[in-house]
């Protein structure tokens, strides 16, 4: 999916709000945190990436970072979100802050190459 055609959304839309809160876990099941937005593809208006609180309690200037959804997967059991790598890799990926430095092609393009590189 071409970067230039994504756009941040910080409003879930109606098939969405069962995103935003749920509880992110890595591959081996360590909590991670909560999503707390999620990013829009403009052509198809799908997500493709979901903005995850790292830890376990939603804070100012708390770490956030973007997840592929291709990477993440429903576990309707555990009622969470499950992302298919480690939680290191996770915490090594590019830091979310909200504003113009992170809404942009170039800082999602570096998101999709480090998720690449794994």
């Amino acid at each position: 999916m071409p970067v230039a055609h994504l756009r941040f959304e910080y409003v879930p839309r109606p098939d969405e709000v069962s995103l935003v809160g749920r509880r992110v876990l890595c591959a081996r099941s360590s909590p991670l945190g909560q999503v707390c937005a999620v990013v829009h593809a403009h052509e198809d208006g799908e997500t493709a990436f979901t903005i995850v609180n790292l830890g376990s309690v939603t804070r100012v200037g708390e770490d956030r970072r973007a997840i592929p959804v291709a990477l993440i997967k429903d576990d309707p059991e555990a009622g969470c979100l499950v992302v298919r790598c480690d939680a290191e890799a996770v915490r090594n990926s590019p830091i979310y802050v909200e504003g113009p430095r992170c809404d942009c092609a170039q800082w999602l393009e570096r998101v999709l190459s480090y998720y690449a590189s794994l």
